[in-house]
């Protein structure tokens, strides 16, 4: 498997057995495409880079993604502890698919902002990991 691939399936599979952000969001509320119609709140994977570590003696690679999650509300506090909890979920992931192995995954930085057009808060999300 891909290691961006199997790093995302395993922070997925992580957050969908999280009850704590299963009761902020709801069931079904996490996904890589956001269907047609999806109403606030949710989680959606966004951005994601991957760089080669190169070299002779390096194999592995470095990811950098991005999750955004959408409040329901036009208050930040939704928004806010959807990314508490995502930042605890984050720290619970040790392990891929083989053949990769995860040898970090840390949460770089956390921002929400207020989106002028709607009103509504949204967390934007971004993690580091390396892989081998």
């Amino acid at each position: 498997m891909i290691a961006s691939l199997a790093l995302q399936k395993a922070i997925l599979e992580a957050l969908q057995s999280s009850p704590e952000l299963t009761a902020i969001l709801g069931e079904n509320r996490i996904h890589d495409d956001v269907p047609p119609g999806a109403k606030p709140p949710y989680l959606v994977f966004a951005q994601a880079t991957e760089r080669p570590l190169g070299g002779t003696l390096a194999s592995g690679s470095e990811h950098l993604l991005s999750l955004v999650a959408w409040s329901a509300g036009k208050g930040r506090n939704q928004a806010a502890r959807i990314a508490d909890a995502v930042r605890v979920v984050v720290g619970t992931v040790h392990v891929l698919d083989p053949p990769q192995q995860l040898i970090l995954l840390d949460l770089v930085e956390s921002k929400i902002r207020r989106e002028p057009e709607t009103g509504f808060y949204r967390a934007e999300i971004e993690l580091r990991a390396f892989t081998e």
